[in-house]
């Protein structure tokens, strides 16, 4: 099942759990890439944030550096299409 992301997705996934479930959560929204790379292409800062998803290892985390890395990947792909 291919997962929405936007908050509307975030907040359908959370709406599985109680309210008082303790958590702890750092979410990226699109417009950080302004601060990235703000050459970016709304589709391309898409791309970002589910090859981000899809790399993420628990141990690195969602910082600045790891999102930086996914952005110029997707970028990369500009020059290959």
């Amino acid at each position: 099942m291919k997962r929405e992301f936007t908050l509307a997705g975030l907040i359908a996934s959370l709406s599985a759990f109680s309210p008082d479930t303790p958590c702890v959560a750092h979410v990226w929204l699109a417009d950080d890439f302004e601060v990235i790379d703000p050459e970016l292409t709304p589709g391309e800062v898409a791309a970002a944030i589910e090859l981000a998803d899809r790399m993420l290892d628990a141990d690195i985390s969602l910082s600045w550096g790891f999102m930086r890395d996914c952005a110029e990947s997707v970028k990369a792909r500009r020059e290959t299409e």
